[in-house]
Formats: C-alpha cells, sequence, structure tokens
C-alpha cells in the first residue's frame, strides 16, 4: 500500500475506488481540504510503469460554469428572436 503524502501543503486527492487500465478514465466525487470535487483520474503509461493522474475541480466551480452557459444561451436566444421579431415585422410592414 502507497501513502499519499501533501504536496506542497495539498492533500492528495481521494482514491479512485476501482483499478484502472491504462489510458482508461474514471469521474468520481470526492473531498478535498473539507469541499466537494468532482475528479477525473486516468492511468497513463510513464516508460515502463504505469502513473495515476488525478485533477479535481470544486462542485461550485461547476456550478457557477453551468449557470454561466445557461444565461448566455438565454441571453443569445432572447437576441435571435428579437431580431427574428424585427426581420418579420419590418418584412410584413415592406410588403403592405
Amino acid at each position: 500500500m502507497v501513502k499519499l503524502l501533501p504536496v506542497d501543503g495539498v492533500m492528495p486527492l481521494a482514491q479512485v475506488a476501482q483499478a484502472l487500465a491504462a489510458d482508461e478514465w474514471r469521474f468520481y466525487d470526492g473531498r478535498v481540504c473539507d469541499q466537494d470535487v468532482r475528479v477525473s483520474a486516468r492511468d497513463v503509461r510513464c516508460g515502463d510503469v504505469v502513473c495515476r493522474v488525478r485533477v479535481a475541480e470544486t462542485r461550485t466551480a461547476r456550478d457557477d460554469l453551468s449557470n454561466a452557459m445557461l444565461v448566455a444561451i438565454a441571453a443569445n436566444l432572447l437576441l435571435f428572436a428579437t431580431a427574428t421579431a424585427v426581420t418579420v415585422f419590418v418584412a410584413t410592414l415592406h410588403g403592405l
């Protein structure tokens, strides 16, 4: 068993519960420094050995990004609907 130690004051990410094949992705929830995170793990070949690479993002950051994307999509849809309505109105007036 390998004991993980803090690197530069940051605690290691939660371990993936299952073994991974080389070049296989696994996504799971974990906790780091009392914050909920979403972790992405992948085992990659490092010469003759397989190294596990893990990257995490806080759930708050993910939720903020998803809300920003929804607002941007809604704004674009509203702009498109307004432009379409104005075009139809102008075309109708010009045709009559």
